[in-house]
């Protein structure tokens, strides 16, 4: 399976994305923790969010993987559950925006490489 980072790469080389595709990648992705964070906050009771808030907000800036800390309080299920989703519709929204900036040649390019995933 392609990690998630890497498919967004391989589209922004693909389309020709005039800017810093590290960059981006890296916007996307921090975006894309913050949504799977709050989706995972919403699976847990309000005393419990508050706890892991408190958690997060503790071992902010300290070099800890955000992953590691909601690993205490997530099952690997739930975790690749909501990871799954999140990006599915992020990636979404982004193609939704990219497409119909594209040439004819680069939309059958990018289909041809989305249905290479599945």
């Amino acid at each position: 399976m392609t990690a998630p980072i890497d498919v967004l790469l391989s589209v922004l080389k693909l389309v020709d994305y005039e800017g810093d595709h590290q960059e981006m990648a890296k916007t996307f992705v921090t975006s894309l923790m913050a949504e799977i964070t709050q989706s995972l906050l919403h699976l847990k009771p309000l005393p419990m969010r508050d706890e892991i808030e408190r958690d997060l907000a503790t071992h902010q800036g300290t070099g800890l993987n955000l992953d590691d800390i909601l690993k205490k309080y997530f099952s690997q299920e739930e975790m690749g559950t909501v990871y799954q989703n999140e990006f599915k519709k992020k990636f979404s929204i982004l193609l939704e925006e990219l497409v119909p900036t594209l040439s004819m040649e680069k939309r059958d390019e990018l289909r041809i490489y989305l249905t290479s995933l599945r």
